[in-house]
């Protein structure tokens, strides 16, 4: 799990081989593909993802965009 701060809230996320989950404040969880995350921007293309992780798929600016568009509270 890596938490990130966006604001005053403190979400976890945790990224898999496809999918990205997200866990707000509130405690609902979020699923969703690591392609609807990345969205148009692809950030983490270029990254090192061939160490078998997830992590190294999508950059932490990603998910922050992806919560903040999506209005995940």
């Amino acid at each position: 799990m890596t938490f990130i701060q966006i604001g005053k809230w403190t979400y976890k996320y945790l990224v898999g081989p496809f999918t990205c989950g997200i866990v707000p404040p509130s405690g609902r969880k979020h699923l969703a593909t690591i392609e609807e995350v990345q969205g148009d921007g692809k950030l983490a293309a270029t990254r090192d993802s061939q160490s078998g992780t997830g992590d190294g798929r999508l950059a932490p600016d990603e998910v922050a965009a992806y919560i903040v568009a999506k209005g995940i509270k």
